[in-house]
């Protein structure tokens, strides 16, 4: 065998998916124009067996797309606001950053991000909802150094 060695196979069909780049996407896409059931059906199979690849490759990408910042530290193992487990339909934490200035913020688990998004993003719109909920808390809810609105 020419290439026995694992490391030159792998070189050997770079070059060539390099040099024979149009001809393979032309051949792949008109596999797929011939059959798109067929091609569907192999997608959403290969999205099954490998969600977790796929979920990564997406992050990753429409991070680029959406000009998210990126990141100053690395995902943690928890959310950095509730100091809980990533929850939801993902299983992973969520970027979290200033709409304004578009600076990295933290990492999110998806009830934190929800929520905050659903404050307005905002400090005002978090002490209101402390006002709230201590107004109607049968305890007291301590938070220093903030003025309570009766």
């Amino acid at each position: 065998m020419p290439y026995a060695d694992p490391k030159k196979r792998l070189e050997r069909g770079r070059r060539y998916r390099a040099k024979y780049r149009k001809e393979i996407n032309e051949r792949r896409n008109q596999k797929r124009a011939e059959d798109p059931e067929k091609a569907r059906a192999y997608a959403r199979q290969y999205r099954a067996e490998n969600l977790i690849k796929v979920r990564a490759y997406g992050r990753k990408y429409m991070r680029k797309v959406a000009e998210l910042p990126d990141p100053t530290r690395p995902e943690p193992k928890y959310c950095e606001c509730c100091a809980g487990l990533p929850n939801g339909n993902t299983a992973f934490l969520h970027l979290d950053h200033c709409h304004v200035t578009g600076r990295f913020r933290g990492w999110l688990c998806s009830s934190c991000n929800t929520g905050i998004g659903q404050l307005g993003d905002n400090l005002d719109g978090v002490y209101k909802a402390l006002f709230y909920l201590q107004r109607y808390s049968p305890r007291v809810i301590f938070a220093p150094d903030l003025e309570y609105a009766d």
